[in-house]
């Protein structure tokens, strides 16, 4: 099995046998998303740098 195998994958033992699963992975709405922000993971405002190519701030 690749990497990438692995991580798309659960690998689980079955009595004496091994299972390979796809993982599943749960989709957020950004209304989900938003919901859950709050004063304890709200973050400040980011300083990326001056401008390197055509970004107007």
């Amino acid at each position: 099995m690749t990497l990438r195998a692995i991580l798309l994958h659960k690998i689980l033992r079955q009595q004496k046998n091994l299972v390979v699963k796809p993982k599943t992975c749960r989709r957020y709405s950004l209304e989900e998303l938003v919901q859950e922000i709050n004063q304890d993971n709200l973050h400040t405002e980011v300083d990326s740098g001056l401008n390197v190519g055509n970004e107007y701030w």
